[in-house]
């Protein structure tokens, strides 16, 4: 996940080159919770390049995978309001 991070940080200009350094982590990963994070990470550079919809998608699929974890919180709030398409995915206990 560090190496990924970094990756992106050394190309800030760029998020197509964050996109693929955290989606190799992914497809390198298990089951790592980490995966999470990494699809966080890349649903934002996806907004960050007006990309909405693939954000939404991705922040959905989070949310949906890791509902427990306080990622989903972090998630909800990273996300923009114009990536807030399709259903509302309803938490556990909600």
């Amino acid at each position: 996940y560090s190496e990924a991070q970094m990756t992106a940080l050394d190309n800030p200009g760029d998020p197509t080159v964050g996109i693929a350094a955290f989606q190799a982590f992914i497809n390198k990963t298990g089951t790592d919770d980490l995966r999470g994070h990494a699809k966080a990470q890349i649903a934002a550079f996806y907004s960050q390049m007006g990309d909405f919809e693939n954000a939404a998608a991705l922040y959905r699929e989070v949310i949906q995978q890791y509902p427990t974890k306080k990622l989903v919180v972090l998630v909800a709030l990273l996300m923009p309001s114009k990536t807030l398409m399709g259903p509302v995915v309803a938490l556990p206990g909600t």
